[in-house]
């Protein structure tokens, strides 16, 4: 996938095929994929937050996705940290009270995630919920202790392991 990208983005290039470094990937429509796991794009808000904005294009997204695969589900990602959000050695380090107001807006949109799984009727792949310790906040041993952010080698295993519970064909 492309990272760093807000729904808005992903919608976009949804029907468009991209490169990512010497790889040619077709429009996700060509592929017609028997399973179809859309990410919540939560990670990514706008730069002006906007979690109305998120819910919509994250449902418009699903509307596409659901002429591709009648096999969808939505990915609720591991919980962000409440303390060292972005902090370490390769972190984007943003001053705490920032950290703490940025992991407050995934935490709203991993939210509206689950809300809009229950609206559309999409089964969910709750790794948010699973990998939460302290309220909504994430457990840091699921999370990369260089960045503070992206999910630890321990996380992604949570993750796969997750996505595998959930798939039914």
């Amino acid at each position: 996938g492309v990272g760093g990208q807000n729904v808005e983005q992903g919608l976009a290039r949804f029907e468009s095929s991209f490169v990512n470094r010497e790889r040619n990937f077709p429009p996700i429509p060509q592929l017609s994929p028997d399973v179809l796991i859309i990410g919540s794009f939560a990670y990514n808000p706008f730069s002006t937050h906007d979690r109305n904005k998120h819910y919509s294009l994250l449902r418009d997204l699903l509307v596409k996705a659901k002429n591709v695969s009648s096999n969808i589900y939505l990915l609720a990602e591991i919980a962000p940290l409440k303390y060292g959000f972005g902090k370490g050695k390769n972190g984007v380090n943003m001053p705490e009270d920032v950290a703490f107001e940025h992991a407050g807006h995934i935490i709203e949109q991993l939210d509206d995630v689950i809300n809009l799984s229950n609206a559309e009727n999409i089964p969910l792949i709750n790794v948010y919920y699973e990998s939460r310790n302290d309220s909504s906040y994430g457990n840091p041993y699921f999370v990369n202790k260089d960045d503070g952010i992206h999910p630890s080698i321990a996380g992604h295993y949570f993750t796969a392991e997750s996505i595998v519970e959930h798939i039914r064909f």
